[in-house]
């Protein structure tokens, strides 16, 4: 007999028994396993699901570049131009290929008297759109201020001076020599379209002379284009902007002051003034040339004015 089947004998009261011993059940041992596997359980399908996996980035919430954007114009009108200017960055890292972003941007430089950065913005906006008449007026705002403050002492740049002796001087022959700056500006810039016809902001106040037609006149003859006088007109009077204060009384004195008098539906248009001052006479004939249906739209002045830090 093998000695792995001899009987285990063991002594039960006062005789041998030879019947094996059965194990007892360890329910201690048997409730841990049972919570054990219960554990294990619960971990797969509860759990682990939830835990993101080790090295993987997490999607973070961003800023659309619109939210940006207005957040920049209200600090722009509020004459924060340093945060208006972080916040049109921001918009432009979040989209860097909306050229209006660029023309924001540079309209802020502009007012800050970064002139060069302000050129390069409105650059990168004709990168992406070279017919964005925005961007034309940005680039072109103004050839330097026709005036200046050093101190309390006032002086006139070269350009300021023959604008004012044009405007004030009775010097009317100078119209010629002040359109021949224009067309060399016009001429360096070989990415603008070809225009077919200029057109002359409308005076505040009817007179005798009206400087800015008569320039109208003169550029067109070096253009060699027509020059619609009576186009854009003036539903009512307004004051002269240089009375306004702040950007926001500029903006009211125009809004709705233009109207077309007839179509310039599909033309390529030069709208023209001589002095630039905040912009809204310009944003605001514009407007109206738009949505006359211009094809295309370039502002051009002679210089800026600084009648107010508006």
């Amino acid at each position: 007999m093998r000695a792995d089947r001899i009987p285990l004998m063991y002594l039960s009261g006062s005789k041998w028994n030879v019947r094996r011993k059965r194990p007892r059940l360890n329910v201690g041992r048997l409730v841990l396993l049972v919570a054990l596997i219960a554990g294990a359980v619960y971990v797969e399908r509860f759990l682990v699901p939830t835990v993101p996996p080790l090295f993987v980035p997490t999607a973070t919430p961003t800023r659309s570049p619109a939210t940006y954007a207005l957040e920049a114009e209200s600090f722009f009108q509020a004459g924060k131009l340093g945060q208006a200017e972080q916040s049109y960055r921001q918009a432009i890292e979040a989209n860097p290929q909306d050229a209006d972003l660029y023309v924001a941007l540079a309209r802020v430089l502009v007012f800050s008297e970064r002139w060069d950065e302000a050129e390069t913005q409105a650059r990168n906006a004709l990168l992406i759109d070279p017919d964005l008449a925005a961007a034309h007026a940005i680039l072109g705002w103004a050839l330097d201020f026709h005036s200046r403050y050093d101190g309390d002492v006032a002086s006139r740049s070269a350009i300021g001076e023959l604008v004012f002796r044009y405007k004030y001087g009775d010097e009317h022959q100078l119209a010629r020599d002040l359109a021949e700056r224009w067309a060399e500006l016009l001429a360096s810039q070989p990415e603008l379209p070809k225009f077919d016809a200029v057109i002359p902001v409308p005076p505040s106040t009817r007179r005798d002379f009206d400087p800015v037609s008569n320039l109208a006149q003169a550029l067109a003859v070096h253009l060699k284009v027509p020059v619609l006088v009576n186009v854009l007109i003036k539903t009512r009077v307004t004051q002269p902007q240089k009375e306004m204060k702040s950007l926001a009384q500029k903006q009211a004195n125009v809004a709705g002051a233009f109207a077309l008098k007839s179509s310039i539906r599909g033309q390529r248009v030069i709208l023209l003034d001589d002095l630039y001052d905040s912009g809204a006479t310009l944003e605001e004939a514009a407007r109206v040339l738009a949505r006359g249906g211009a094809a295309g739209i370039i502002v051009l002045t002679l210089t800026r004015t600084i009648h107010s830090d508006a």
